[in-house]
């Protein structure tokens, strides 16, 4: 899985804890209202639920992950009539998102035979965080 620095872990041993704890991270996300959108994100929100399950018998452990990804939408510039500090969010917005569609362009190129395509995880932090979602099966 894919570590980050600081992070917030929290457990979660009932579905009650785990919806606090997205409420939690709704609560924290930055939005502001726009000309297009009263309520417009201006942040990703991504809650990784790593799920780990012992069995008693035979004393295996089964780790898994679900991660929940809500993306912020992109707007025009033009038509958000956006204040500077917004625009500085839709252009980090904006650039998360096309490097996000050029790792999904990358996979779709291997999917159909060309394996030696490099996937730019690294081009930014959001396909950095999402690496493990989208790239297949990691093993711990």
């Amino acid at each position: 899985m894919v570590y980050i620095q600081n992070v917030t872990i929290k457990p979660a041993p009932t579905k009650e804890d785990l919806s606090k704890i997205i409420k939690m991270g709704m609560m924290n996300r930055t939005t502001s209202g726009t000309a297009m959108n009263d309520f417009s994100s201006r942040s990703h929100l991504i809650v990784n639920i790593v799920i780990e399950i012992h069995n008693l018998h035979t004393d295996q452990r089964t780790i898994g992950k679900l991660s929940l990804v809500d993306l912020a939408g992109s707007e025009r510039a033009s038509k958000a009539q956006t204040n500077p500090k917004q625009l500085n969010e839709a252009k980090a917005i904006n650039k998360s998102l096309s490097a996000l569609g050029d790792v999904i362009s990358a996979l779709s190129s291997q999917v159909l035979g060309d394996r030696d395509r490099f996937v730019p995880y690294r081009n930014n932090k959001l396909t950095m965080l999402m690496k493990d979602c989208l790239g297949g099966t990691v093993i711990i």
